[in-house]
């Protein structure tokens, strides 16, 4: 967090910051957001609260409004690596990939220890398809935390963009190296056991559905993965766990009903498809 609050004065202020954070968590964003306001009203130079805000602005997709707030972070505390990390990420999810690209290198000169400046940077690689630079970057990342699922799921995806470009079907030193991050990514993920073990051996995460798509989305790639290599069984196997996980995954019934007609398993393709429709329109309705 952004250091910005000052002894006792600064204590009603982080009151509501505090409860922002839990909103967030809860993905309560409006109320986190009305908070952060609050704060921000309190206290008009706490760059914290406007990081938050914008943070909470990006969870909704009102990005020219993160853009602001961000813009406002930097404006009070020029030096913060958070700043321009988070603008960062606005400008990614903007498709401004240059301007986002600038961020995290800012972020990097501030402080080469922080990893997010390097795997921001390396996923804003992947969407540019310069995967090499992604891959590297993603290392970096990796050195700094070796820990972090999140960082072997994102080279894991430069690994299979890289070998969809350069093998297309089949097999592919790339690929084997996208299943390995994949792989690491799952073991990793501390909600492993808890959420996609046979039995339950530890305390499920307080908001068990975002852990549940995070997870999922990793089996999904491997399953990607499994698929272009034509090892349709494993292929089904993991987006049968991405289900599991996330059954409102439309995208991993789309998925697995390819592999299933790839196998000669109509049935239960049109099945898949039938459901993957049922949800899209649920989630996008006429």
């Amino acid at each position: 967090m952004i250091q910005s609050h000052q002894g006792w004065a600064g204590l009603p202020a982080l009151v509501y910051e505090l409860r922002g954070h839990a909103y967030d968590r809860k993905r309560q964003y409006n109320l986190a957001i009305r908070d952060y306001d609050r704060a921000i009203e309190i206290d008009p130079n706490d760059a914290s609260a406007f990081s938050d805000r914008g943070s909470a602005y990006l969870s909704k997709k009102q990005y020219d409004l993160a853009l602001q707030d961000y813009d406002h972070v930097i404006k009070l505390a020029p030096n913060s690596a958070a700043g321009f990390s988070g603008r960062g990420d606005a400008h990614v999810l903007m498709g401004q990939y240059d301007l986002a690209i600038r961020d995290y290198d800012q972020v990097i000169k501030l402080d080469p220890n922080i990893a997010a400046g390097f795997s921001g940077r390396g996923e804003t690689y992947v969407f540019k398809e310069q995967y090499d630079r992604a891959i590297q970057d993603y290392d970096r990342a990796i050195k700094l935390d070796p820990n972090d699922a999140g960082y072997f799921s994102g080279r894991g995806n430069a690994h299979l963009e890289k070998g969809g470009r350069d093998y297309g079907f089949g097999d592919g030193v790339e690929y084997d190296r996208a299943i390995q991050d994949y792989t690491q990514a799952i073991t990793l993920n501390p909600n492993l056991q808890c959420l996609a073990g046979e039995a339950i051996t530890g305390d499920c995460p307080a908001d068990e559905a975002v852990a549940g798509e995070v997870l999922a989305r990793d089996f999904l790639q491997r399953g990607r993965v499994y698929f272009v290599r034509r090892q349709y069984d494993l292929a089904i196997q993991d987006y049968s766990q991405a289900i599991r996980l996330d059954p409102n995954y439309s995208y991993a019934f789309i998925l697995r009903a390819a592999a299933y007609y790839a196998t000669g398993q109509h049935n239960r393709a049109v099945q898949d498809d039938d459901e993957a429709v049922r949800l899209i329109g649920r989630q996008d309705p006429m």
